[in-house]
């Protein structure tokens, strides 16, 4: 048989066929690795966190170690218009943090009735609380009287946040919701460093009407206001933010964060630590962000 000579061209033009087909498949290779990893990570970013029982008592809520979130609920009671849209703030959190715990809002049925027209707040208040309904999935409740109990309806347990504030970590609330001690059937978080009793409350059906509370040792709260008691040395802000769940904005010298306070007084009411500060600075910045964002409210005019 006869030899097949190539020329020089000829053997150029195979050599580059081949490592063009080589590099071809390295890169479909690396791409479709990268792409079945990206699929594993957002598999894993998008799976609810579903935190777990810690004692064997909690069967009523607990079964299988596995807590029935229809049955548990963040819950949030307005009693003015100027508090709904702080309320579907934190709503909002819990939802874009993935809470499958429920979402309920509380309010006044007289807020339900037909009016007459020219009521701007209550305008604002219904536009707010169906946008919180159709974007959040919160469940509306009118209720005559709060403090019956009837706005517990099918629940066993409920977390109620004091608002206004920012939820950090939705997972430690659920946490404390679903496997909370609540001997005494109420549960009011401990205070100190600004915080108060009642900005975290968890209620069972039990107490839905009673008085009774257990202190609830404060690893969930933090108070805005607590940046003040910071001293002049160092300060670290993403400990500080990390190490909570709720950030509660009960600031003595600013009026609150849905209030446009004058320059001047938001200059004086800044904490002296240059890192606090920067935090305190920030968190209001995205308060009113966020305000724009789901209610879609600038913030109100500050008047003495």
């Amino acid at each position: 048989m006869g030899r097949i000579l190539l020329s020089q061209s000829q053997v150029s033009v195979l050599l580059t066929t081949v490592i063009i087909s080589l590099v071809t498949f390295a890169l479909f290779l690396s791409g479709y690795t990268l792409q079945q990893h990206t699929i594993a990570n957002l598999r894993t970013s998008l799976r609810p966190l579903h935190p777990t029982a810690h004692s064997p008592t909690q069967q009523p809520i607990i079964a299988d170690n596995t807590p029935d979130w229809t049955r548990l609920a963040h819950l949030q009671h307005p009693r003015t218009h100027f508090e709904v849209c702080s309320s579907i703030q934190i709503f909002a959190d819990l939802h874009r943090l993935r809470s499958p715990a429920r979402r309920i809002l509380v309010f006044p049925r007289s807020w339900a009735r037909e009016g007459k027209g020219g009521d701007f707040e209550l305008e604002i208040s219904r536009r707010v609380m169906r946008r919180g309904a159709r974007r959040f999935g919160v469940e509306l409740r009118p209720v005559e009287d709060e403090d019956d109990g009837s706005w517990m309806g099918d629940l066993e347990r409920v977390m109620i946040l004091r608002s206004p504030g920012i939820v950090v970590d939705a997972a430690r609330l659920d946490e404390a919701l679903a496997c909370g001690d609540l001997k005494n059937g109420t549960a009011t978080i401990s205070e100190g460093a600004g915080v108060v009793a009642d900005d975290l409350t968890l209620v069972s059906r039990s107490a839905a009407s009673e008085n009774a509370s257990l202190p609830l040792q404060n690893l969930l709260v933090r108070s805005i206001g607590g940046l003040h008691e910071i001293s002049k040395g160092s300060f670290n802000a993403t400990a500080w933010l990390e190490d909570t769940a709720y950030i509660r904005f009960s600031d003595p010298l600013l009026p609150g964060p849905e209030y446009d306070a004058p320059w001047s007084m938001k200059f004086a009411a800044r904490p002296r630590n240059k890192d606090a500060d920067w935090t305190w600075t920030k968190l209001y910045g995205d308060f009113a962000q966020r305000r724009l964002e789901v209610c879609g409210l600038g913030l109100e005019e500050w008047r003495e």
